[in-house]
C-alpha cells in the first residue's frame, strides 16, 4: 500500500504522541518512587508487592505491564487516576499498531491525542 504524505506525516505525529506518552510515563514513575523511597527503592517494591511485575526494571516493562504497575502500586493513584489508567489502557492496541509500524485510521489517531493531551495536562499539575 503506498501512502501519501497526509498519512506518512499522522504516523509520524502518532509516533512522537506514543513516545512521549511512553517514555514521561516511565520517568515519572521512576521519579516518584525515588523520591519516595530512596534509591533502593526496587527493592523495597519488590518486598513489597512480590510478584512477577514489581521484579521488572522500568525500562524492559511492555507498556501494558507499565500501565498494569501503575494500578497496582497505590502511590500513583493521586496523579494517575481510574479515569487516567483507563485512557491509558484504551490506546493499547494503537501502540502496537504504530509500533509494528501499521497504519492508523483517523479515530485511532483522534483517540491517541486526546490520551496525549489528557497526559499533557496530568503531568503539568
Amino acid at each position: 500500500m503506498q501512502l501519501g504524505l497526509v498519512e506518512i506525516e499522522k504516523m509520524k505525529t502518532s509516533y512522537g504522541y506514543l513516545f512521549e506518552i511512553e517514555n514521561t510515563l516511565r520517568n515519572r514513575t521512576h521519579c516518584l518512587l525515588r523520591n519516595k523511597y530512596g534509591n533502593l527503592w526496587r527493592t523495597i517494591i519488590n518486598k513489597k508487592y512480590k510478584n512477577k511485575l514489581s521484579h521488572k526494571h522500568l525500562e524492559e516493562m511492555y507498556y501494558h505491564e507499565l500501565i498494569s504497575f501503575l494500578s497496582m502500586i497505590p502511590d500513583f493513584s493521586e496523579l494517575y487516576s481510574e479515569e487516567v489508567i483507563k485512557s491509558l489502557k484504551s490506546i493499547n492496541m494503537i501502540r502496537n499498531k504504530i509500533a509494528h509500524c501499521e497504519v492508523i485510521n483517523s479515530f485511532e489517531y483522534d483517540v491517541l491525542l486526546q490520551v496525549y493531551l489528557q497526559m499533557k495536562q496530568v503531568h503539568s499539575s
